[in-house]
């Protein structure tokens, strides 16, 4: 997997308890590392891409949360949205 990677902010560790809560789930005990997954790779491409790794500063806004269940089956991993919540 490629992803990028950041330090969560007070906002989502907070919004990170809170639905610990809400669904009555013992929080986890590594650390939180929130990430965007970008592609999938092949274990024959991840030594090109170690020599790719970049720091960027990057910040965005959310507009929603969105609730997936995800499966995974002979294709890959598949998607279902179970609820929305616009912020």
């Amino acid at each position: 997997m490629l992803w990028v990677e950041g330090q969560p902010g007070t906002e989502l560790l907070d919004m990170k308890q809170r639905l610990h809560s809400v669904f009555e789930r013992p929080t986890e005990d590594q650390a939180f590392r929130p990430h965007v997954t970008i592609a999938r790779c092949w274990a024959d491409q991840v030594q090109a891409l170690k020599d790719q790794v970049e720091t960027i500063s990057w910040s965005t806004t959310c507009n929603a949360l969105i609730l997936y269940e995800s499966r995974i089956d002979n294709f890959g991993s598949r998607y279902k949205a179970l609820a929305t919540v616009s912020v």
